[in-house]
């Protein structure tokens, strides 16, 4: 059932190079030859279809998986960043840091220490980085622990970070029409993340219990 023989042998017998002296036995052998070429060339067909699909399934799993890694690579990086800026913000600085910005903290009997924990030197410092930032939004209870900024507009922050690079997480900002903190009320954008990040956690208010413990930001 070779293909080639069978388009071989059809044309043998219908230009009479093998000789059929009977027509109608001529002409069944020849419908028989070409039905199977017909078949031959479906099953080839089907086979090529399979290949290709076969080749597409590879492929696209192939792309998945870069996908995936890259994707996980750009999570960790923006966790990373984040964690960076916690540090810095939460950090604990020299007195001579402090001191650079009028911060005299002292201990409780009234000597200065060498360390201490202030958010002012931290907020300088993230400043120094990005003078777009506006302050910093902490809530008890919750994973928010984010500077905030403020753009020109609305869209910038939405996917780029506080470095200022493409982040599909973005940065929580204040709306670019807010004036100061004595406006009657201040909107700050900042992602629904699954994990919980950004302003994901903040779907746990629905519940009025949580709202009523955690009512402080």
């Amino acid at each position: 059932k070779n293909l080639k023989s069978l388009r071989m042998l059809y044309l043998a017998v219908r230009k009479g190079s093998i000789v059929i002296h009977d027509e109608k036995t001529k002409d069944t052998l020849l419908l028989y030859l070409s039905d199977l070429m017909v078949e031959q060339i479906g099953e080839k067909k089907n086979s090529s279809f399979g290949v290709m699909i076969g080749v597409l399934c590879i492929v696209t799993a192939i792309f998945l998986c870069i996908a995936l890694y890259f994707a996980h690579e750009m999570e960790e990086e923006q966790e990373q960043a984040i964690h960076n800026i916690q540090e810095i913000y939460h950090g604990n600085y020299e007195l001579d840091d402090l001191n650079e910005y009028g911060n005299t903290d002292t201990t409780p009997d009234g000597t200065e220490d060498e360390t201490v924990h202030t958010s002012i030197y931290g907020l300088e410092a993230l400043r120094s980085i990005n003078p777009d930032l506006y302050g910093w939004m902490q809530i008890a209870g919750t994973t928010v622990d984010y500077p905030i900024v403020q753009g020109s507009d609305n869209e910038y922050y939405v996917f780029h970070d506080f470095y200022k690079n493409e982040s599909s997480s973005g940065c929580l900002f204040l709306d670019y029409r807010n004036n100061s903190l004595a406006d009657t009320n201040l909107i700050v954008y900042g992602h629904n993340i699954r994990s919980g990040d950004m302003f994901g956690s903040l779907k746990k208010y629905e519940e009025y219990e949580y709202f009523k413990k955690y009512d402080i930001i």
